[in-house]
């Protein structure tokens, strides 16, 4: 639900509407200390990953104002189960139907960030809902059971997305060239899943 002084307005329609270094600075306008790669995405990726039809990036506005509260992106993807622990069990409610099937299609949230300068604005619980309702609208016209969410492997982003209905399924390592020492590193990620209620 969207509050009276806030409005969610597509990237692609501030594409449609607007010069695109215009957008950029606006974009440019973004901090995320608290997780430079979602703050990267916004300034570096998103125009990019918009144009490709890779994914959909949602700002959350101040109404009236050019002020970014938040953002979301949204995408499609494929979801493999490497890990051999995950149980059959699980495995039937990603699929619905099969316990063998290893690899599902789901509705993926890519990335969630607050702007440092409204913090206290907005919770991550409220960008988490606007993100699921817009998924939500896509399952009633396409279907689809499964919503999944990549989160660094840190105690306090997994127990906020315990807290909205997620569950851990597995963990994946992701290789990454470090900018200071350009040396490879491995960043652990955790992968979350909600089952679409209807």
């Amino acid at each position: 639900m969207v509050k009276e002084n806030e409005i969610i307005i597509p990237l692609k329609r501030l594409l449609e509407e607007h010069d695109e270094e215009k957008v950029k600075t606006l974009l440019n306008s973004f901090s995320c200390s608290k997780n430079l790669e979602v703050e990267n995405f916004l300034k570096n990726s998103a125009i990019l990953f918009e144009k490709l039809n890779k994914s959909r990036t949602y700002l959350i506005f101040k109404r009236r104002t050019t002020d970014i509260l938040a953002y979301f992106t949204l995408t499609i993807s494929i979801l493999k189960i490497v890990d051999d622990d995950v149980s059959k069990k699980t495995l039937k409610k990603l699929d619905g139907i099969s316990k063998e099937k290893r690899e599902f299609p789901v509705y993926l949230i890519g990335q969630l960030g607050k702007n440092d300068k409204f913090w206290n604005e907005i919770s991550g619980k409220e960008i988490l809902e606007k993100a699921i309702n817009l998924i939500y609208k896509a399952n009633e016209l396409v279907g689809g059971r499964v919503i999944l969410i990549e989160t660094l492997n840190n105690e306090k982003l997994i127990k906020f997305y315990e807290e909205n209905g997620f569950k851990i399924l597995q963990k994946r390592l992701d290789k990454k060239v470090d900018k200071n020492t350009g040396k490879e590193i491995l960043i652990e990620y955790v992968q979350m899943y909600k089952i679409i209620q209807v």
